[in-house]
């Protein structure tokens, strides 16, 4: 497994700050991630630790180290190093936003840089005016068609239900698509243990963007048999998730999401497609 748990003295330092974050903290930054080799680049992720509307503690980090740990498992293309680092106050960057400043110690989230652009970057769909926005879209799921994973993205977002799965999360190299931030899977970043219902429909926003597509019956048959796969794949894993969850939060809180991966994966039909399993 590629999953990694650094102490402070693997951070090496800021590469380059991420111009486009959410409520996260996020830079680009060298790390070590192992004695006697060459550091490498990552992005660092830094989550709140409460939601400041909700005063709800916030699961970003969890959900990254949830879903990585199940791609991985699911044998999904995710960055091939990956895992938490501790921060030192003094090492933080001096961009870091105010809600950082006052702890004298962090956990972040960090990935390998895998160097591949977005979907989003690839086609700079924000700078195109909204006639070629359309055609930039159309493209996209043009290549989302033919991608042989994308049944399987597809299925993996619906059993973690995933939420935000978007372009700016899918890289994209000639080949192959690599998945990439999953602060908002378990149903969000706020969730409690009452939010987590197995038989619940989520948002599977690249089930959305195909449109019709995935109604198909030979789609949602390929979705039917990602699902199956990586059910087959996962839930044999979710002891071993418990055991490193049980680091992160509350007992009560673990079982919750062992409990809602496992009736989830082991669900007779797919909620939101209409295929039995």
């Amino acid at each position: 497994m590629s999953l990694f748990l650094l102490g402070s003295s693997s951070y090496r330092g800021e590469l380059a700050p991420v111009g486009e974050v959410g409520v996260e903290f996020t830079h680009l930054a060298s790390i070590s991630v192992s004695d006697g080799t060459e550091p490498i680049r990552a992005f660092v992720k830094i989550y709140p630790f409460v939601d400041g509307e909700s005063s709800r503690s916030h699961r970003g980090l969890v959900n990254e180290l949830v879903s990585h740990f199940c791609a991985e498992k699911a044998q999904l293309n995710v960055p091939s190093r990956a895992g938490l680092i501790l921060l030192e106050q003094n090492q933080l960057p001096a961009t870091s936003p105010v809600w950082l400043l006052n702890h004298p110690r962090v956990l972040g989230w960090w990935s390998e840089d895998v160097g591949h652009p977005s979907l989003k970057a690839s086609w700079n769909i924000q700078a195109l005016p909204e006639a070629a926005q359309h055609v930039a879209l159309d493209e996209i799921r043009e290549l989302l068609r033919s991608n042989t994973s994308t049944s399987s993205i597809v299925a993996f977002d619906a059993l973690l239900a995933n939420v935000d799965r978007n372009l700016g999360n899918l890289l994209s190299d000639s080949q192959s698509l690599t998945l990439i931030d999953h602060g908002r899977a378990l149903t969000g970043p706020l969730w409690l243990s009452t939010d987590l219902f197995p038989e619940g429909e989520y948002r599977n926003v690249i089930a959305q963007l195909l449109g019709d597509e995935v109604r198909t019956l030979p789609f949602r048959f390929a979705i039917s048999g990602a699902f199956n796969n990586m059910a087959e794949r996962i839930l044999p894993g979710l002891d071993e998730l418990k055991r490193l969850l049980s680091h992160l939060i509350a007992e009560s809180d673990v079982e919750a999401a062992h409990d809602f991966l496992h009736r989830r994966g082991s669900a007779s039909s797919l909620p939101g497609f209409g295929v039995t399993l």
